[in-house]
């Protein structure tokens, strides 16, 4: 994978694309080289390390399908960004993840 390391990420996305059932191999580089910010991210939305690994998955899940939509408007990790906003407010709607209070009345 040493020669995949160089490549840009929109160099990286078209050999995803162009490989995506043959050769896994530029995908993996994208997600090695985001995964840091994503599940930093994921931590902030739910707070738990544990959902965040759950959660950076989906988010990456996401990216893989969704390459062929890519079209490159804006920065890969802007894009990856974004489907992770989505994906966590997505998570932090479902309803064993909202909060119940109880009054101390």
């Amino acid at each position: 994978m040493r020669g995949f390391d160089e490549e840009s990420d929109d160099r990286l996305v078209e050999m995803a694309r162009a490989g995506r059932e043959a050769d896994t191999r530029p995908f993996e580089v994208l997600m090695r080289r985001h995964q840091g910010h994503v599940v930093a991210n994921c931590r902030v939305i739910t707070r738990s390390s544990a959902d965040a690994e759950d959660l950076a998955q989906e988010v990456f899940l996401r990216v893989y399908r969704g390459l062929p939509g890519f079209q490159g408007q804006a920065k890969l990790s802007t894009w990856i960004y974004q489907i992770t906003y989505r994906a966590g407010l997505e998570e932090l709607q479902k309803p064993h993840r909202r909060q119940h209070y109880v009054a101390l009345d």
